[in-house]
Parts: structure tokens; sequence; C-alpha cells
């Protein structure tokens, strides 16, 4: 889907040719990490070695698309470095530059992890430039940007290291949400409704994370009523979401107080049924959850996490078949348009085919569907394993899944 998320809208007007140039590095960052699939497999170059031996998008050389982003990551900071006294002129740009280089050392540091490369040293870094200049208490579209980046920091280390960073990322979420609901009497405008909805939406992710999965389950569900009611037209998911969807009564209504448009609702709505449909999977709910990927499917066609979790919850299932011979098998009812072709293929097509455009998950699957088949080459996955824990000797699902295999 188009980049919905344009959070500098409405505030950098006239502002200056710096306060560009920062927001164009801060949005290069979001467009190398959002493209960090390949639109097709790549085929591995069996020569790799190094550093980028285990990265999931073969071939680590210079003309390859994981290099590259890479390069661009590096590229970015040198340019931005480059001019950082520039940017020391006031308050408000010192914490723009602030800000953009933050949000470009959180890109690289998850575009290397999603790779299978330590991505530590860039969320340190990260952590270091957002403290500097963020302001506890302060409600100014800069700093309540510090803080959400602030968030995610803790989001993606305690991936990493301690859950208890999972915690410090659920306050500064709840904080933000917080400080924009306060004082009923005004309506948001264009980037409050923004920092709001990502802030519910990390808020979610976060809970998810600790496996608080009714509370995750709720925060997305409360999102979803919201943004079904302000987008024109309607989408479908099963009988039972759709009639709570119309006949909820939320404890905080936001509807009269947001300030977007449909295509913003559209892609905020798309990527919280996302969200919704894991959860659900999570707590092990697969009709639901499969309900879900389907209604997404049906609007987005390559929703790759959609797909990834109808995977799963095909697996799950036990189901061989892809999803649409499992519906016509079992009478299941599938309407509007199944076009992706997702819903044509068996999970571990699903996971093959994404693990070798360079997703993470999808590739881990795939291992995973392998170690459990006999007739697999378990010395192959082994060697397979050791090459991902070349770029980051301390990734936690690697090793788990190594664990499963000695």
């Amino acid at each position: 889907m188009e980049n919905y998320k344009d959070y500098f809208k409405g505030w950098i007007t006239d502002k200056g040719k710096e306060y560009t140039e920062l927001r164009n590095l801060y949005e290069m960052a979001d467009a190398d990490f959002d493209n960090r699939f390949t639109d097709k497999p790549e085929e591995k170059d069996e020569s790799s070695v190094g550093e980028g031996a285990g990265c999931a998008s073969h071939p680590n050389n210079k003309l390859g698309s994981f290099a590259k982003h890479l390069a661009n990551f590096t590229k970015n900071l040198e340019t931005l470095d480059k001019n950082w006294t520039s940017y020391q002129k006031n308050d408000s740009l010192r914490k723009m530059a602030h800000l953009a280089k933050a949000n470009l050392l959180l890109r690289e540091g998850q575009y290397r992890g999603e790779h299978f490369l330590d991505p530590q040293e860039q969320y340190r870094q990260a952590c270091i430039v957002l403290e500097q200049e963020y302001e506890p208490g302060k409600r100014d579209f800069l700093n309540l940007m510090l803080q959400l980046h602030l968030g995610k920091y803790f989001c993606a280390t305690a991936k990493h290291n301690q859950r208890s960073d999972y915690l410090r990322a659920l306050d500064e979420f709840t904080e933000i949400r917080r400080t924009l609901e306060d004082g009923a009497d005004y309506r948001l405008n264009l980037w409050q409704t923004h920092i709001w909805l990502e802030a519910n939406m990390q808020l979610g992710l976060t809970l998810r994370y600790l496996y608080r999965l009714k509370e995750a389950k709720l925060c997305f569900l409360h999102m979803l009523v919201q943004l079904t009611r302000l987008r024109s037209g309607h989408i479908s998911i099963n009988p039972d979401l759709d009639r709570y969807i119309a006949d909820a009564k939320l404890p905080v209504d936001m509807t009269q107080r947001l300030s977007a448009n449909d295509s913003i609702y559209d892609g905020y709505l798309v990527e919280t049924l996302v969200q919704l449909g894991i959860a659900y999977q999570k707590s092990r709910d697969y009709d639901i959850a499969q309900d879900i990927c389907a209604a997404v499917l049906k609007k987005d066609h390559n929703n790759i996490d959609a797909a990834n979790n109808l995977g799963v919850c095909l697996r799950k299932q036990k189901v061989e078949t892809s999803f649409l011979d499992h519906a016509r098998k079992n009478r299941l009812s599938v309407s509007g348009n199944t076009d992706s072709a997702y819903f044509s293929q068996k999970y571990s097509e699903i996971f093959k085919n994404l693990g070798r455009r360079g997703n993470r998950f999808a590739r881990l699957r795939s291992i995973k569907c392998k170690i459990h088949d006999s007739l697999s080459d378990k010395d192959a996955l082994l060697q397979e394993l050791r090459d991902m824990l070349d770029g980051n000797p301390s990734d936690h699902e690697v090793c788990l899944l190594q664990g499963l295999l000695l």
C-alpha cells in the first residue's frame, strides 16, 4: 500500500530548506526499511562469506539489494553528520536533526536484524540521540515524535535484551496517548492524529510482545471500530467481528476528534487488522485469525505479514492444502476478491517464497517446518543456522532453532 504515514504534513509548511532536507532523510530511512524485501526471490550465492553470509537476502555483494540498502543508511547518516553544525541554529531545528538521525539509526538496526546481523550498536546510538533532546512533559510535535521513537527504541531492543524494556516502551506509548486525549474540547490536527494512531498501534504491538494478548486484542479492536466508522465504505471480516464493530461502545471514542482522510484511515485500518489477526493467532483463535488474514489479503493482495500469519494458521491447524482448497473442502464461505497468490499456496510454499525474498519471519518458519520433516537434511539445516549466527551469534530465535536440531 502507498505510504500513508506522512507525519510532517501540515507541520513543516514554510519552515525552510533545512527542515525539508531533514524530512527527506527521515523518510528515506522509512523507505529503505519498507523496501527491504525483493520483488522476486533472489538466488543464493554460495560464495558469500563473512558478515553477510547469514543474511536472508543473498547475494551479499555490491550489486545485491541488501548491500545497497545498508549503503543508503550509511550515506544518509554521513550526509546528516556533514551538515550537523548547520542544523544547530535553534532548538526546533536541532530537535528535528536528532529525530532524523534517530530514525535512520533505528531503521538501520531493524534492517540489520531482519537480515540476521547484530543491530545493537545502531540501537544504542539511537537511544543516545533521542535522550539528548527529549523533554518529558512537553506536547509539541517534535517532542512527541522523539518520545514516540524512544518507545520504538525500547520495543526494538527488548527483542534482543531484557523484556523489561517492553514495559518502558509501554509507558512511553501510554503517555503519548494520554497527552493527546487530554482536553476533550479540541479536535486533533493532522500530525496529532497520526501520532495518536501510531502510539495506539505501537501500544498494541508491545502488549502482544509481552503476551498480554487480551489487552492487545482490545487495543486493536478499539482502533478497528474507530477507523471503520471514520472511513467511507465497508470491510467485512466475519459475522461476529462485523457485529462487534457495529455495536461496540468504547471507553474513549476519538472518532469526532481525529482529522485525516480516507487513504490515511485505510492504511491504519489494514495495519490494525494485520496486528489483530496476529494477536488472535497467538491466542490460538485460528479461525478468527484466518478470517482477518483473508480480509486483509482481499484488500491488499501482497501484504506479507497477513500472508505469513495465514501460513501460521494453516500450519497450526495441520492444513496441508491451500487456504482456498481448505475452504472448499470444509464448505467455508469465501466471498469477494480472492486474487491474492497466497490464497492458492500451501503454508510451506508461503514461507519458502517469502523467505527467499528476504523475509526473516518466513525464512525461520520455513526452517522450523523442515526441522519437523523427517525427510529433511538436518546437517544442511544446521549449516544454514550457523551461517545466520555468523552475523549475530546472540540471535535468540536462531539459537532456539539450532537447539531443536542439536
